[in-house]
């Protein structure tokens, strides 16, 4: 499963959900302020970004659509 831990009003944000939609790849979206998992994944890995994506062992932040090509055939 992958899980987008996003914020309000967020182009990234939007852009990672809607490539995950095309690709038919199911997700799950969590308030990245509302989440210890997600602050304590940007503190460790120094994210400054919008979206934190945590997919099959992998994360990242911001909106990469090459990692998330990766990901469609997990």
């Amino acid at each position: 499963m992958v899980t987008v831990y996003t914020t309000k009003n967020c182009p990234a944000c939007d852009a990672t959900k809607n490539w995950l939609e095309r690709r038919g790849i199911a997700y799950r979206v969590e308030w990245l302020k509302e989440s210890m998992e997600a602050m304590e994944l940007a503190q460790a890995h120094g994210f400054k970004a919008a979206p934190i994506v945590v997919a099959f062992g992998q994360c990242w932040s911001g909106f990469r659509p090459d990692l998330i090509e990766k990901i469609q055939n997990n």
